[in-house]
């Protein structure tokens, strides 16, 4: 962060700005000149010059590129300076160099119109204008006055044949060319696109400068007097989750104190007498905090109550245990909190949450520790391979590397810690001390401050350190030993300053540009510091720990108003619906990005340390004078990201977590001759590594048959047109996608015979003919629970049969259910078939590990069979399946026990079905002069950006929109291997021959199907579609098979995936270096 510029260099900065909007900018060149002489450091005069430079022309072009490269220096991802180059080149005539340009800047920058513009230019120009349409589409959405993007779709859109939107794009760019409302890009400063503007805002004096120098603090408030052995475990507490903590203090007269004004005791706390060590946290998922306390022999579990001071009379559990800290964390990664326990003695121990009860010792994992350890530090991700780590102090400092199955690794060779020999630390911290959204490392070793930068990661060679790479530190710190270390924004820049407790003095170190400056003012000794807004008003207050043992609040009186600061302010809940979640309730453990245009903030919600405790606390991040968060992304602990945009600032909120998956299947779109209708995702049963059991993988199914119902898809002119979009954390494999036709009357309806078997053999996916005059409801439906309206199951109006009672923490599960359903009458035929409208929402890899741990087995639906109520059930196929994903027909043969008397039909599972529509019908397959195989006329991989996901009519599940597509998703890559590059891609789909198309997160496969080969439908009759589909997919979940890399790639003749040692694995070298070069 550069130093605030003076009054002198705002003179300067408005000068310029001034000379810009009059368009003098030779005059604009030299006040800028001046001012970046003087703060040459500084990003905001540089760029500001360079504009002043580009709007010469061919005079100033080469000095702007110039410009340009040094700014870059100074912000090497910022978009404007990206597009700025970008229109130099343009107008040079380098347009290949322009489009680069203008790709980066997206990348930075991808929810803005003038980048997606430019781009969309750039393609049309390189020739790629079928690559440009998804960019014009998205310049529009986010910026619907720009006139050129609307013109240039319109020419795409009836390029493509769609004559309509076409023409509405056109009237649309004709009425803001007549009224003068639209926006123009031309070579004109205020035209080029509002990247290449100057930027008007400067920081204004930091308040830092006024709270280091000045002091803003009030005089120290004593909380409580001295006490022998130093103060009893304590810890900032926010229970009621008004975002105004109270402060908790255990030992042997235990009480919450009020400190929003003078300190003040509230109310005793009779849970804490005697403990050693407590934690905060919702350990039995009801989103009010629970309690865990250490007397020294024992580790007690209270439950809360909602409110200010709960009792905490009701146990949960009891751990035997010595321990003396505590830490409550999701360890398994299955969405509650688990409980970690340090004693001093001996190496760190786990009690295992099994959902509101916590397992001995004895019988949960080991973490593989042998090492003695004395504090937890922190559970982070420390190696970015997305499962828990742990940073621990004892012997020395430590870490445990996390991994799915409890396969955790202490100080593993080729992952230390730290290079060189260990370090013995008695403190350590995880601060991002430089903004720059990497968390260091910020320890006392023998009282001496050290900062180790971060370095190593997963994807580095082997034996290279976590954090390597000292941080120079000023020589008053060095020379100086200290007691205790803590973090805190004092004044709300949005980076955190490292506080230093000694004996004498806590001295402040803050960082300007990068380099660590010890600050001129001083608070008084500690030999703790708990860090907190105890008033609520946006700024951290400080609770100190003196030599005696005395607390004391030490109020931050920063002067918000007048220096114009903002805080964000918010618990986080991971309460994802009503009936289930994904995330502990809390929200312990995620991640959050704070970003605005000049700053992005790193914040974990973590409770809160204290002093042999751990309490709750709010996110609590400075935004400096911002007056909102332009956009905030939080990484749930379920692998869910999530953006929110323009969050407010100043006021407690609290954010929950959306109802998004983290992973599902690719989604089907297709073009009825006006717009793009949502079919439903596919692929679902070839989902690859799904975890089933320790070292079991479920064998996926490839082949999956989609109908399309008449009308949905409507031949334009001689194309048919579909769409494949993946909005999701996964890859997409894709070999072949079959388009059929089966024309039959339109008294008739046709299906294909179709579900995701499990133990029963594949379905066959042949066309079925049904008249539907002839279809049987049943007269009577029972669950679990009694008597179901038959009306709920007679028609598909999105209103189901489902689930008696779902299991929250086990997303995609239920308590085991049945449907009962009773037939008065069959249809007559030599073939009946069983059709089940419905869908499920499926329990993921780390799902049916949390289930496995609880001793809880999947159950897909088995079906039974009898003549009457009065007879026993007969078995027709254990699990033998279910319709695959959202809203699906599964259609299943029950000829033969039709014969022998069936009227009744009983499904057993525990599995997250819902039935919409059920009914019996005699079934034959259509003559083969019927179904008509629809030649692929081309396939073009392009960027499509995220369909939004949403319901119109407010039930379940929610829908895709092709025509609300956002550019871009907070998505996690799959890190490792390649997918598809865009272009055409026909080829890869003609046939099954394990060459597919890899699809990424935001790519669209656009399918355009040669209709000229169908036959005039006779009068009367009508067409169903079927699209026959091979391929795969697979998800980021940590407990996925091969999940971290886009390979092994998935072939036909492997007996599992992850492909067995003994599969013969095709050779596919020349098709992955011909087709597969681009990053997901």
């Amino acid at each position: 962060m550069s130093r605030p510029p003076t009054a002198e260099l705002l003179s300067l900065h408005l000068e310029g700005l001034t000379l810009l909007s009059q368009h003098r900018f030779e005059d604009a060149e030299k006040a800028l000149l001046k001012l970046v002489e003087k703060a040459p450091s500084h990003f905001v005069p540089r760029f500001n010059l360079a504009i002043a430079q580009l709007n010469q022309a061919e005079k100033g072009a080469d000095r702007a590129l110039q410009t340009l490269s040094k700014a870059r220096q100074l912000k090497p991802d910022d978009p404007r300076v990206a597009y700025s180059f970008g229109i130099i080149h343009r107008f040079l005539g380098a347009e290949e160099a322009a489009l680069k340009e203008f790709e980066q800047a997206l990348r930075h920058s991808p929810r803005d119109a003038d980048c997606h513009y430019q781009v969309a230019i750039g393609l049309i120009h390189s020739g790629r204008s079928a690559e440009a349409l998804p960019h014009f589409e998205m310049a529009v959405q986010l910026d619907p006055t720009i006139r050129g993007a609307w013109n240039n779709l319109q020419l795409a859109w009836r390029r493509a044949g769609r004559i309509e939107d076409a023409d509405r794009a056109l009237a649309t760019f004709r009425d803001l060319e007549a009224t003068g409302t639209g926006r123009a890009h031309s070579t004109k400063y205020t035209e080029q696109g509002k990247p290449a503007e100057a930027i008007r805002d400067w920081s204004p004096p930091s308040a830092s400068r006024y709270l280091i120098s000045s002091g803003s603090v009030s005089e120290l408030m004593r909380i409580t007097g001295p006490r022998e052995g130093g103060a009893a475990p304590f810890a900032l507490v926010d229970t009621d989750l008004d975002c105004i903590p109270d402060l908790w203090i255990a030992g042997d007269e235990p009480a919450a104190w009020d400190l929003t004004a003078e300190p003040k005791k509230l109310a005793s706390l009779p849970a804490l007498e005697g403990a050693i060590s407590f934690a905060i946290g919702d350990v039995d998922e009801d989103g009010i905090a629970d309690l865990v306390i250490s007397d020294g022999k024992e580790v007690r579990i209270q439950r809360g109550e909602a409110g200010r001071i709960p009792d905490f009379e009701e146990r949960i559990s009891t751990v035997v245990a010595a321990a003396t800290d505590l830490m409550l964390a999701d360890i398994d990664m299955e969405g509650d909190l688990d409980l970690l326990l340090a004693s001093g003695k001996g190496p760190v121990q786990l009690s295992l949450n099994e959902g509101r009860n916590f397992r001995s010792l004895e019988d949960s994992p080991d973490l593989g520790s042998r090492q003695r350890v004395d504090k937890i530090i922190a559970v982070r991700d420390l190696d970015h391979d997305h499962d828990p780590d742990l940073l621990l102090i004892g012997e020395t400092l430590s870490w445990i590397s996390g991994a799915p199955q409890w396969q955790f690794s202490e100080n593993p060779e080729q992952r230390p810690l730290t290079a060189g020999a260990p370090i013995a630390a008695t403190s350590a911290l995880l601060v991002d001390v430089d903004g720059q959204l990497g968390a260091e490392l910020v320890l006392l070793q023998d009282g001496k401050l050290r900062i180790l930068r971060r370095a190593g990661t997963v994807k580095d060679a082997p034996g290279k350190a976590i954090f390597d790479g000292e941080v120079s530190l000023p020589a008053e710190i060095t020379s100086e030993t200290f007691e205790t270390i803590a973090a805190a924004d004092l004044d709300l820049d949005g980076t955190q300053e490292i506080l230093l407790g000694s004996t004498s003095r806590t001295s402040i170190l803050h960082h300007i540009d990068g380099v660590p400056l010890l600050s001129s003012r001083s608070f008084p000794a500690a030999v703790n510091i708990v860090v907190g807004d105890v008033d609520g008003d946006g700024d951290p207050d400080l609770i100190l720990e003196q030599q005696d043992g005395s607390l004391w609040l030490l109020r931050n009186d920063l002067d918000i108003p007048t220096y114009r600061l903002h805080a964000f302010r918010s618990h986080l809940g991971g309460k994802r619906d009503g009936d289930d979640r994904r995330t502990n309730l809390l929200g312990f453990g995620a991640r959050l990005e704070l970003r605005n245009p000049d700053h992005t903030v790193l914040a974990f919600q973590e409770g809160s340390l204290g002093n042999k405790a751990r309490g709750l606390l709010p996110v609590v991040v400075g935004i400096n004078t911002a007056t909102h968060v332009s956009s905030l992304i939080i990484e749930w602990t379920d692998g869910v990201l999530q953006a929110e945009m323009d969050v407010a600032a100043d006021q407690c909120q609290r954010i929950e977590e959306v109802q998004r998956k983290s992973s599902s299947c690719p989604v089907l779109f297709t073009f009825d001759g006006q717009k793009w209708q949502f079919i439903t995702d596919f692929m679902g049963g070839g989902g690859l590594g799904s975890w089933i059991g320790p070292g079991k993988y479920a064998p996926p199914e490839p082949t999956e048959v989609v109908r399309i119902a008449p009308g949905a898809l409507t031949q334009v002119g001689d194309r048919l047109r579909l769409s494949v979009m993946e909005p999701m954390q996964e890859i997409c494999y894709a070999d072949r996608l079959q388009l059929l036709a089966v024309d039959h009357p339109a008294t008739q309806s046709c299906y294909p015979e179709e579900y995701f078997p499990v133990q029963s053999d594949p379905p066959s996916g042949k066309a079925l003919l049904l008249q539907d005059r002839d279809r049987v409801f049943p007269i009577n439906v029972r669950d679990a629970n009694g008597r179901v309206d038959p009306d709920r199951i007679r028609k598909i109006d999105r209103i189901y049969a489902g689930p008696r009672a779902l299991v929250p923490d086990l997303v995609g599960y239920c308590e085991d259910q049945v449907w009962e359903f009773t037939f008065e009458s069959v249809p007559e035929g030599q073939r009946v078939a069983l059709f089940l409208d419905g869908c499920i929402e499926y329990p993921y890899s780390r799902i049916n590990f949390a289930a496995w741990q609880g001793s809880r087995q999947f159950s897909a639906p088995t079906f039974r069979w009898r003549k009457d109520a009065g007879e026993p059930w007969q078995l027709l196929g254990e699990e033998i399946g279910y319709p695959a994903g959202m809203p699906k027909t599964m259609v299943l043969d029950v000829s033969d026990i039709v014969a022998l008397g069936a009227r009744e039909f009983r499904i057993e599972s525990n599995l997250e079905l819902y039935w919409d529509r059920v009914f019996l019908a005699s079934v034959k397959e259509p003559r083969p002069g019927q179904v008509h195989i629809i030649p692929l006329h081309s396939a073009l991989l392009r960027d499509g950006g995220y369909p939004r996901e949403y319901s119109e009519d407010g039930q379940l599940p929610a829908t895709y929109h092709y025509d609300l597509r956002d550019p871009t998703l907070d998505y996690r890559a799959m890190e490792q291997g390649h997918v598809t590059r865009h272009g055409r891609v026909d080829e890869l789909l003609a046939e099954i021959d394990d060459r597919f198309v890899i699809i990424g997160g935001g790519d669209e496969l656009l399918l355009e199907y040669d209709a000229s080969v169908l036959p005039e439908l006779p009068e009367g009759w009508q067409r169903t579609w079927l699209l026959d589909t091979f391929g795969w997919c697979k998800d980021l979940d940590p407990l996925t098979g091969a999940r971290d890399s886009i390979e092994p790639l998935p072939f036909r003749a492997m007996s599992n995936y992850p492909p067995a040692p003994g599969d013969e694995i095709p050779d596919r070298t020349d098709y992955q270096s011909i087709w597969n070069t681009r990053r997901d």
